[in-house]
């Protein structure tokens, strides 16, 4: 596969996985504004069966972000210097707090909900960042050759 190719590929795959980070973002914020008055009422809901089936499908996806923006921005020469690759390791793990954390706020306590909403912000902040990275790298690759020249 050339270069052309490559980039028509990895831009509309980054783009894909940012859309799905802000329409979950979107989701939560409907789900516990709009059609639930209150973050309690919205997790109220959260039977086990639901609390399992959303713990594999957003660890799951969460994993999968992660090792996407990982492959492609390797082969665009961003994991040399180590941030890349830590920036994402740390986004993956937040997202594992970030789902581990429902359980909290249904099992433990409401107040769970701030780190909730820490670690879910964390998460989707932590994968926009890398993809722009990728999406830079892709894009504009004789800005970063350059960069290493000095």
């Amino acid at each position: 596969m050339d270069a052309k190719q490559e980039r028509f590929l990895t831009v509309p795959v980054v783009l894909g996985i940012c859309l799905a980070a802000v329409a979950g973002t979107a989701t939560v914020f409907y789900q516990t504004n709009v059609v639930n008055p209150t973050v309690e009422e919205y997790f109220s809901y959260f039977t086990l069966s639901r609390l399992l089936i959303l713990t594999h499908v957003h660890a799951f996806g969460y994993a999968t972000m992660g090792y996407v923006l990982w492959a492609l921005g390797r082969r665009r020469g961003l994991a040399e210097g180590g941030f890349f690759g830590t920036l994402l390791g740390l986004t993956v793990a937040i997202g594992i707090v970030d789902v581990l954390s429902w359980w909290g706020v249904v099992y433990l306590s409401p107040l769970v909900r701030f780190v909730t909403f820490a670690a879910g912000a964390g998460f989707v902040g932590g994968i926009l960042l890398s993809a722009l990275l990728v999406l830079r790298a892709t894009l504009l690759p004789a800005s970063r050759s350059t960069r290493s020249k000095n």
